[in-house]
């Protein structure tokens, strides 16, 4: 699917009014988060208030006042222990139910064909809309018969299968509200229901399944949604449409300077409050400076320059003042977020000197890759696997990490990065078995079923005969993404290939 041109959809969205009752809504938890959602809500409930639309942001105190109030607005789950992420879930589901209550009551069980839907958009606290212009119309127009809107997860690319859950559009029907009641009563069957991604993970999988019984693969699925015909309803869009990183510099992005909402994604809490304060700051100064005026209905815009002079401020100014190991990784995440690579990977190594810990190891084997010194990644990653009590692992060809090593699930996505690492370092067995653990735990992830099969071609081992995985693997693949085009050149180029060349004793470390 192509990006929309919202600067021209405005006015094709003031034109024709889509939309009833239209709602923004986020939550909030945690005394880190809460600091820097203040700002990203002043803001949001802006942009609402611009377009005659609301603005809630909710905690869970809130949550269970207003479900204590009147209980129909609770989902099925409600009040069972979860990670907070899931609370989305609950917050997008109240709203929801309360617009349909409110529908329902004014005009009887014809509510979803009335010619004007309501709609509620999800905000993380973590997001914020940046161009005032675009209005809900705008967004919606291109996609009139789809329920709900997501942007990939991917910066590049659009995997159906493959949605980033920080924003959410939602046309308020009656399949929105089943399928985010689905959503939410999955929390407690999940592993995900405390693991990273959390919510995230169990989306992905539910569109997959949806994909992938559209196309009549039925076996290993994640689950059965049939009853959902979830590619009917949904549709992942570009992440530039409206889940934008801020910074044009940004590996994580391809920056529009109109970008309709900037996601704070991969950011730590002292970042995005750095930023969204400053973004608060500059709001209230643009609608000082046009009060009064013709510009007056010029809506908010950050040029996202400035803001990455107020972030790398920050930290230069705290290295300086406080050059300890915490700093100088601050100091290079941002020069990472900005696209200045060389400076973040010396600024980490530095960190590393000061505190060889784990996160800031981690921090610098990814920065190494992503400079294309993968040798040098693969020494890093190796001592940290070594030396430190979350990655440490038993030695041995076919060994996996053990059982409570201390691994955490917000490590998992770097596991794919350390298998990635090894393998071009040429460390195949090192590769295998960090590829098998990322597997084990990310097992929808087509990205890894292609490196095992490349791992797999490349090495084999005389102890095991091999020859026949690589194919099962990318099988794996397309089971999951029939129409991935990456995994369709691998499947190409193995067919091509001679016969694998086997090592003497099965390790090649």
């Amino acid at each position: 699917l192509g990006c929309w041109p919202l600067a021209v959809a405005v006015a094709h969205g003031r034109a024709r009014d889509c939309c009833g009752d239209v709602r923004l809504v986020s939550f909030s938890s945690g005394a880190d988060t809460l600091e820097y959602a203040q700002y990203s809500a002043h803001i949001n409930s802006a942009y609402a208030a611009r377009h005659g639309y609301t603005f809630t942001s909710e905690t869970l105190e809130s949550l269970q006042r207003r479900v204590q109030a009147e209980p129909r607005l609770a989902v099925e789950g409600f009040g069972e222990a979860v990670h907070p992420a899931w609370h989305k879930l609950d917050v997008i589901y109240e709203h929801l139910q309360e617009q349909a209550l409110v529908r329902q009551a004014r005009e009887g069980d014809s509510m979803d064909s009335a010619s004007k839907v309501d709609i509620v958009m999800w905000l993380d606290a973590d997001a914020i809309v940046n161009n005032h212009d675009v209005s809900m119309p705008a967004l919606l127009g291109p996609w009139p018969a789809v329920d709900l809107l997501l942007c990939s997860d991917h910066a590049q690319q659009v995997y159906f299968g493959r949605p980033n859950s920080g924003v959410q559009v939602w046309r308020n029907t009656e399949w929105s509200r089943r399928f985010v009641a689905e959503w939410r009563r999955l929390a407690l069957e999940s592993d995900y229901r405390w693991r990273h991604p959390w919510e995230q993970e169990v989306l992905q999988q539910l569109l997959q399944s949806g994909l992938r019984q559209d196309e009549g693969h039925t076996e290993s699925l994640a689950f059965n949604v049939t009853h959902l015909q979830v590619t009917q309803h949904v549709a992942v869009l570009p992440a530039v449409t409206f889940n934008t990183p801020p910074f044009p510099g940004s590996v994580l992005s391809n920056h529009r300077a109109d970008a309709f909402v900037f996601h704070a994604a991969a950011m730590n809490s002292r970042q995005r409050l750095v930023i969204f304060k400053a973004c608060a700051a500059e709001y209230d100064r643009q609608k000082q400076a046009s009060s009064g005026s013709a510009d007056a209905a010029v809506g908010f815009r950050v040029d996202p320059s400035w803001l990455q002079d107020a972030l790398l401020a920050h930290y230069v100014e705290a290295v300086k003042t406080e050059p300890s190991a915490a700093s100088y990784n601050a100091l290079g995440m941002t020069y990472y977020f900005l696209g200045r690579s060389e400076e973040a990977e010396t600024a980490v190594e530095k960190a590393a000197e000061l505190d060889y810990t784990h996160r800031y190891a981690l921090n610098l084997g990814v920065l190494q890759s992503n400079n294309g010194r993968f040798k040098e990644s693969a020494d890093t990653f190796s001592r940290l696997m070594e030396e430190t009590s979350v990655y440490k692992w038993r030695a041995g060809p076919f060994s996996r990490f053990p059982e409570g090593s201390g691994f955490g699930d917000g490590n998992v996505d770097t596991l794919l990065t350390m298998a990635t690492v090894f393998y071009r370092a040429g460390r195949w067995a090192q590769a295998e078995i960090v590829a098998r653990e990322y597997q084990q735990r990310r097992s929808t992830d087509v990205r890894i079923y292609r490196l095992l099969a490349s791992i797999i071609s490349t090495y084999g081992c005389n102890l095991v005969p091999r020859d026949g995985e690589a194919k099962l693997l990318i099988q794996q693949a397309l089971r999951i993404e029939p129409s991935d085009e990456a995994t369709w050149t691998l499947a190409h180029s193995l067919a091509s290939a001679p016969p694998l060349q086997h090592c003497k004793d099965g390790r090649n470390l």
